[in-house]
């Protein structure tokens, strides 16, 4: 009886080592795996502000807005790691970790010794996305202001600028699924920055209470940052995004 009552304490025992061993495991898998499902933080204090853009778009103050970028290219080699601060977390764009590829031509906001604040295009060309990168991972570069050229968000959205005088012709087209509109007139730059009215194009209404299509216009570099004012076409089809130069026009 005293070895019956002996051998069940001993396979209580065991089963409870092993039951804590398996659970010890579990969390030893389980904890990097929660740790990592976020965007890592930044270890300092860096400022990264999401809110820029948005604020830009309320004040219009996009001449100010353009001097306060540059431009930078992701160093060649393995894909760099992206991070977060407080600020980008706090408006959603602290996700799931994310890494971007070697040569991406990037928007630089602002960086120092450690780290740089850059804006790049989304994989779906609508939009863009603020991330924090480490400093030694992006090469810096002197921006331009070049209007001349053909712009484009691929599989989107394509724009060509040439010059007529002293004014700029503006033609281009976006798409959205089976939708899409075009434009096609002209504007005047002031440095960096360029507002396309389209009084005269497609999209145009002598209706004096239905508002024409604008679009804001800033280039930076190889960019021209393109933000309307959701009067350009159909539902959901948008000239809004950062285009890319894919040809120079002299």
């Amino acid at each position: 009886m005293i070895l019956c009552k002996t051998y069940n304490a001993l396979m209580l025992m065991t089963h409870f080592i092993k039951a804590v061993i398996v659970f010890s495991v579990l969390v030893f898998l389980y904890l990097p795996a929660v740790a990592s499902d976020r965007i890592p933080l930044v270890d300092s204090n860096f400022e990264c502000p999401a809110q820029k853009w948005k604020t830009v778009e309320k004040t219009q103050d996009w001449q100010g807005f353009v001097e306060s970028l540059t431009t930078g290219m992701i160093r060649p080699g393995p894909p760099a790691e992206l991070y977060a601060n407080q600020s980008l977390c706090d408006e959603n764009q602290c996700g799931k970790p994310r890494k971007i590829k070697g040569k991406t031509d990037v928007i630089v906001e602002n960086y120092d010794d450690k780290y740089a604040c850059i804006t790049h295009a989304i994989d779906n060309g609508f939009g863009y996305k603020t991330s924090i990168i480490r400093r030694g991972n992006i090469i810096i570069r002197n921006k331009s202001a070049a209007w001349i050229g053909a712009w484009k968000i691929p599989d989107r959205s394509k724009i060509i600028i040439s010059k007529k005088g002293d004014i700029y012709h503006i033609k281009g087209n976006t798409s959205y699924h089976e939708k899409w509109s075009e434009i096609d007139g002209y504007a005047a730059p002031m440095g960096s920055y360029m507002k396309f009215i389209d009084n005269d194009g497609k999209m145009a209404t002598k209706n004096p209470k239905i508002k024409p299509c604008t679009i804001d216009m800033v280039t930076v570099g190889d960019f021209v940052i393109m933000h309307d004012n959701m009067l350009c076409g159909e539902t959901n089809v948008r000239f809004m995004g950062i285009y890319k130069r894919v040809m120079s026009h002299n």
